[in-house]
């Protein structure tokens, strides 16, 4: 038996079913706007490729500002350590991402090249010929003993100190270079250096 009042009248039934179909005609008409107004990943690639093209920066590390990979120094035999430096020259960063018209490019060298240091209270301490250390680069001044070769800007790195004994024995030294352009870009480059004795 039914209580009068319950249940759902005939209209109902039909108010929910238009409530539902004009639902999904509207959810399916949002679906078409989006399909065809969203961009294609290729799309995407394009319109960031136009907004940020890949720079054109360029550095080398070297001794005498030339480009050769194998290079020759020669050094004095006269005390038991000396030292000696390389460079590196890099190119400028655009104007529009420089800070405060200071360009933020910065060097890192480094080295797998070692010696061992003993005395009375080290055995056999490693000493490598380069600590990897972040220098800026800079432009060249009439100051500065190096000017650069080729490219707007430049670095000095000190390699030592460096035992007799390595000179004497025409060891090579491989020096890597890390260029770093406001943290973005990078350039690496490496030298292997001979030593030889004046």
């Amino acid at each position: 038996m039914e209580i009068p009042g319950q249940g759902r009248r005939p209209d109902q039934y039909e108010l929910s079913m238009r409530i539902v179909f004009y639902s999904l005609i509207g959810l399916m008409v949002c679906f078409i706007i989006l399909l065809f107004t969203s961009c294609t990943p290729e799309e995407d690639l394009l319109y960031y490729e136009y907004l940020e093209p890949e720079p054109d920066y360029k550095a080398f590390v070297t001794i005498d500002g030339t480009k050769n990979y194998n290079q020759v120094i020669y050094l004095d035999t006269l005390s038991e350590f000396t030292r000696t430096r390389v460079y590196a020259e890099s190119s400028d960063m655009e104007e529009n991402k420089k800070y405060n018209g200071e360009s933020n490019i910065r060097a890192v060298f480094s080295t797998d090249k070692y010696w061992n240091y003993s005395d009375g209270n080290f055995n056999s301490y490693p000493v490598y010929y380069v600590y990897p250390f972040s220098i800026r680069l800079i432009p060249p001044a009439a100051r500065y003993e190096y000017q650069p070769s080729t490219l707007a800007l430049f670095t000095q790195q000190n390699i030592g100190p460096i035992p007799k004994s390595a000179i004497i024995n025409e060891e090579k030294i491989k020096i890597y270079m890390d260029v770093s352009f406001d943290g973005d870009y990078h350039v690496k480059d490496s030298i292997l250096i001979e030593l030889r004795p004046k």
